[in-house]
């Protein structure tokens, strides 16, 4: 950080989510080793803080480095089980994404928005992404061949659960 200039505002949010990602490594290495639950979530804990730092610091034009941390906000309450602050990131990345035409990325949060809503049996909603997410893959054709695979093998999980009575 120090070698950043103070006033790009960019460039440090940058070092911040790249400190968030060593972070959040760092909980997924932890949570593997079956490391003591406080351990576990003050890597988790620390990851947030970066992004939320990064968050703050960028500027409204940079939308791309938005969606970034959002994204990553939003897994890192999924892992967290917290529901509603994940989404809520992960809408953002989303919209971002597509404001900055990476659509490759906004089809990813989408699928991760879907995988969140089947874990919480919020299947319609799931659905709803999940199938959106496919179409976005979809104009990628064949170079988007295994995530095209992966969104419909979920749509199909998603439906099951539906038939099955999970609403």
């Amino acid at each position: 950080m120090n070698l950043i200039d103070e006033h790009n505002h960019q460039g440090r949010a940058q070092i911040l989510g790249q400190l968030g990602r060593v972070a959040y490594e760092r909980f997924q290495e932890a949570r593997a080793g079956a490391q003591a639950d406080i351990v576990v979530l003050r890597h988790l804990n620390t990851a947030a803080q970066f992004h939320h730092k990064a968050l703050g610091l960028l500027p409204t034009y940079a939308l791309f480095d938005l969606a970034v941390q959002h994204n990553a906000l939003g897994e890192i309450y999924r892992q967290g089980h917290q529901l509603d602050q994940g989404l809520h990131h992960f809408r953002e990345a989303i919209r971002y994404f597509e404001v900055s035409q990476a659509h490759w990325n906004a089809a990813t949060a989408r699928y991760n928005v879907a995988i969140t809503l089947t874990r919480a049996r919020r299947y319609a909603d799931a659905l709803a992404y999940a199938d959106a997410a496919l179409r976005g893959f979809q104009t990628f054709g064949d170079r988007a061949a295994d995530m095209i695979q992966q969104t419909q093998e979920l749509i199909e999980e998603i439906r099951e659960d539906i038939q099955g009575g999970g609403g």
